[in-house]
């Protein structure tokens, strides 16, 4: 028997505090939610609290909760007397959480069955780590799955991915709660759309973070996303977002040059940056950050793959490639790359041609 197993036999034939807290927003969101919350309650681990805020719902979301909480004490609502929004609504379930570890969901995705067990019992053989997220599918309004990814499955890429990006789906992330509290860590609001990218930033300045290596999450992409429905504000907070830790990562670097890579990372068709410039301001931070960690060539090879393919998609969606100089410019500077941007521009191409 593992240390999770012993957990959750032990602690809730004692009557203690969950070993879990799971916490999950929700606003106007009936469309999924009975499978959101199901998903939940169908975990092969069964000691944790489940804390949904409301958000000031205007649809059916609070009968739908209140039936769910009628047939299981687990199931703690708060009700937000007016909408917060969804960094607020967080701030709140997190500090109503008892559990050592406080799990993240949101009310329209799915957590597979063996994702608590997983990661709790990750988390209990590995102290030094804040967080772990799992690999995922992401599923259409439908259900039907169009994606299976697993990313950041060592300390040292989700490190660098942060950089640049979330290295983990948000919501499928488990956390050490007792960082969070002692290191009073909470979303920033001014973030916006964007406050999971700071959250992330902020807990592996006290721990490591990865990804499981299986899938245990299914993230739902529709039309009613908060990516989707608030895009021209994410843009501006993760671009500010990832700019503020980059240069607090790399602070020998021009600022200038730092801002001008990720605003065409971000968003690379307002970027009028020369491609070139950006790709040796890229090669820059990669050069500083396998120094400070130490990398072998693998570890090297694959920070190279990733950087080289953000770039790729940069361009391919950039409107600077149009100009056949600007092309051949592009293809000389990075021919070392020459493989992964080989690779992504078919890949990219055939999802266009896919999506018509």
């Amino acid at each position: 028997m593992n240390l999770t197993d012993q957990h959750n036999m032990t602690d809730s034939a004692a009557g203690l505090e969950p070993a879990i807290s799971v916490v999950m927003p929700a606003y106007n969101a009936e469309r999924y939610l009975d499978q959101a919350i199901q998903s939940i309650l169908d975990q092969d681990f069964q000691n944790f609290e489940f804390i949904i805020i409301d958000d000031a719902s205007t649809d059916n979301t609070l009968s739908i909760l209140n039936a769910f909480a009628t047939k299981d004490q687990r199931i703690k609502i708060h009700c937000n007397v007016e909408n917060l929004g969804v960094a607020e609504s967080l701030n709140l379930g997190f500090k109503m959480a008892r559990g050592r570890y406080i799990a993240r969901m949101d009310a329209d995705d799915i957590s597979l069955p063996q994702r608590f067990s997983k990661q709790a019992a990750f988390l209990d053989a590995n102290s030094d780590f804040a967080f772990v997220g799992t690999g995922y599918q992401i599923i259409n309004a439908d259900g039907r799955i169009t994606r299976t990814d697993i990313e950041a499955t060592e300390a040292w890429e989700c490190e660098w991915m942060s950089i640049f990006r979330m290295p983990v789906i948000h919501p499928s992330m488990m956390i050490r709660a007792s960082i969070v509290q002692q290191n009073r860590i909470s979303y920033d609001e001014s973030y916006k759309a964007a406050q999971d990218i700071k959250f992330t930033q902020d807990l592996l300045q006290y721990g490591s973070g990865r990804c499981l290596p299986i899938v245990a999450f299914q993230y739902r992409k529709h039309e009613n996303n908060v990516s989707n429905k608030k895009r021209s504000t994410q843009i501006e907070a993760r671009l500010r977002a990832v700019t503020n830790n980059a240069m607090e990562c790399f602070p020998s670097i021009e600022h200038d040059k730092v801002f001008h890579l990720f605003s065409f990372l971000v968003s690379p068709k307002k970027a009028h940056h020369s491609i070139p410039s950006l790709i040796d301001t890229m090669q820059i931070i990669e050069n500083e950050f396998r120094q400070k960690r130490h990398l072998d060539s693998e570890q090297v090879k694959r920070i190279n793959t990733l950087s080289s393919r953000w770039i790729a998609i940069g361009a391919l969606n950039s409107l600077q490639l149009r100009n056949p100089k600007n092309t051949i410019s592009f293809l000389w500077h990075s021919r070392a790359y020459a493989r992964a941007y080989l690779s992504e521009a078919i890949s990219y191409f055939s999802r266009r041609i896919q999506r018509g």
